[in-house]
Order: C-alpha cells, then sequence, then structure tokens
C-alpha cells in the first residue's frame, strides 16, 4: 500500500516540460504576471499576496501566485480564467477552492490546489500539474489535464472526464470514497497507481494500470451493488432494475432500449430514495448515481 503525507514539502526539483505552449505561456507570463486589471479583486489591493475573492470574479489576465501566497474561492463564489489567460502557482503557492472555478485558460500548478466544491477545466482550457490537487470535491475535465513525473491527483472525491487526462507517475484515488469516470481518454506513460475503488471507462484508457479498469456496463453497476455490503432488501431493491437493464441491453433489440433507459432513471430514484431513509450512504450513493449516469450517457439515454 502506498502511502502519501498531505501536508509533506513540495517538490524541489520540477519536471521538465518541452511543449511549446508552456514555453510560450512562461515567456507571457514574464511579462504579464505582475499586471493587474484595475478593480479585478473588488475592495483588496492590486497587489495584495493572498486573495480571497469573496464576489463572482472573472481573471482576464495573466498572474501568478507566489510561494506563501493563497487564493481562496469562497462558497457560492464563482471564479472565471478567461481564455488565453495564465494563473500559475510556484512552489509553495496554492489555490484552495470552496466555491466554483471555471477554467477557460492555462493553469500551471507547481503548488498544490484544493478544491472541495467544483472545478471545470473547460474544452479549451489546460491545467498542467507537476504537484498536487487535492480533490475532496468534483472535477469535470473536457479540456486537458496533465500531470509531470512528479504530479499526483488525491481524489476522496469524483472526476468526470470527457477530454484527456495524461497523468505521469501517479494517479491516486482514496480507497473509501473515489470514483472516476472516464468518457474521454486516459493516458498515462507511467504505471497508475489506483489504490481507490473504482475507475469506470466508458472511453479510452491507454497505458499501464496497476489495479483493473471497470467497464461501463450495467454489469459492473450490479456488481459493484452486490460487493457494498449493504442490507439485503437495499441490495434486492437496487439491482432489480439493473438486471432489467443488463437484459434488454444484451438483446440485440432496438425496440426496447427506451425501457433501459427508464429502467436506469428507476435505479437513480431508487438510490436517492434509500439515501434519503438513511438506508444507503452519501458516499455509495454517489458512486452508484455517478455510475448510472455515465452508463446512460453511453447507452445514448439522453437522446432517447
Amino acid at each position: 500500500m502506498i502511502k502519501y503525507n498531505h501536508n509533506r514539502q513540495m517538490y524541489d526539483k520540477l519536471f521538465n516540460f518541452s511543449r511549446d505552449k508552456i514555453l510560450k505561456n512562461h515567456l507571457l507570463l514574464s511579462v504579464l504576471a505582475a499586471v493587474f486589471i484595475v478593480g479585478i479583486f473588488g475592495h483588496q489591493g492590486a497587489f495584495a499576496s493572498d486573495m480571497t475573492f469573496t464576489t463572482d470574479t472573472t481573471i482576464s489576465t495573466s498572474m501568478t501566485i507566489a510561494d506563501g501566497e493563497t487564493w481562496t474561492v469562497n462558497n457560492g463564489v464563482t471564479l472565471t480564467i478567461n481564455p488565453g489567460v495564465t494563473i500559475t502557482v510556484e512552489n509553495g503557492g496554492s489555490i484552495v477552492n470552496d466555491g466554483n472555478t471555471f477554467n477557460f485558460g492555462y493553469i500551471f500548478n507547481r503548488g498544490s490546489i484544493l478544491n472541495s466544491q467544483f472545478i471545470m477545466n473547460t474544452v479549451s482550457a489546460s491545467i498542467v500539474n507537476q504537484n498536487s490537487i487535492i480533490n475532496p470535491g468534483h472535477i469535470e475535465n473536457v479540456g486537458t489535464i496533465n500531470f509531470a513525473s512528479q504530479g499526483e491527483v488525491i481524489n476522496p472525491g469524483t472526476i468526470f472526464n470527457t477530454g484527456t487526462i495524461s497523468p505521469g507517475n501517479l494517479l491516486i484515488f482514496d480507497p473509501s470514497h473515489s470514483i472516476f469516470i472516464n468518457s474521454g481518454d486516459l493516458i498515462t506513460f507511467n504505471e497508475i497507481q489506483n489504490v481507490g475503488y473504482i475507475i469506470v471507462n466508458c472511453g479510452n484508457v491507454i497505458g499501464p494500470v496497476l489495479n483493473p479498469v471497470v467497464d461501463c456496463t450495467t454489469d459492473a453497476l450490479i456488481d459493484l451493488v452486490e460487493n457494498s455490503f449493504l442490507e439485503a432488501n437495499v441490495e434486492k431493491s437496487l439491482t432489480g432494475p439493473l438486471k432489467i437493464v443488463s437484459k434488454i441491453m444484451n438483446d440485440n433489440n432496438s425496440n426496447n432500449d427506451h425501457v433501459a433507459c427508464k429502467k436506469l432513471d428507476s435505479f437513480i430514484s431508487r438510490v436517492e430514495s434509500k439515501e434519503s431513509s438513511g438506508d444507503l450512504s452519501s458516499i455509495f450513493a454517489g458512486k452508484f448515481m455517478r455510475f448510472a449516469e455515465a452508463i446512460k450517457d453511453d447507452f445514448g439515454c439522453q437522446a432517447a
């Protein structure tokens, strides 16, 4: 079992990227890092060491979060990084996201990103991580996330990928909470050390993975429910509609596909009901519903 100290020293040797985009952004950053748009941070000084966003804010100028500095996005607040903007988090710097962060630009992380709520990495955006992203919340990626050889994700939350994630050395999942739903491309040149419970693959996984990857099928979801040590009546209630879905999805008859979609909706409703009644923990409920939604998307239920 691999162990990690969340409070360990930041890495002092950084991975050398050769990508032209990164080099260009470094050049841009050297010119623009100290430039701030007037009034962008409301009541705070333009050169304040720490930034706390208490109202919705849009970043339109490339900036650097230096060693010892923290940007905090408060709960209920949205931080938007515009296209063409580079945010560099230096070694010792950090972003603490307790609200919503929408990245349309480029985040170059040498420090740490702690996400307890929601980060959306849009289709044209990029996050390059050379150190640590700790995610007890939700990261949705439709763009590109690249992890350096020293970069890692510690994920007791949810990562939903419809873009491309290229891990470096390790992509870490918390064993008791995590679910990684990949509908895009998960590409690794080094082994992914999956110490978590489940990676659901609805897209492509290219490269070595230490532990098995679960296919995006109803049978896999049934196995997950049956191996979650639930009360017998709860398990039976949840697997009932899933077994019907499995039969329909394998009968080569497209005329009844809409029934499978309705049964998946029924499963999700039952999960919500069991969670509300206290018969199912929020951890399991979140996993089950996320998995079911991924199957619906993969099966084309949204268009049904």
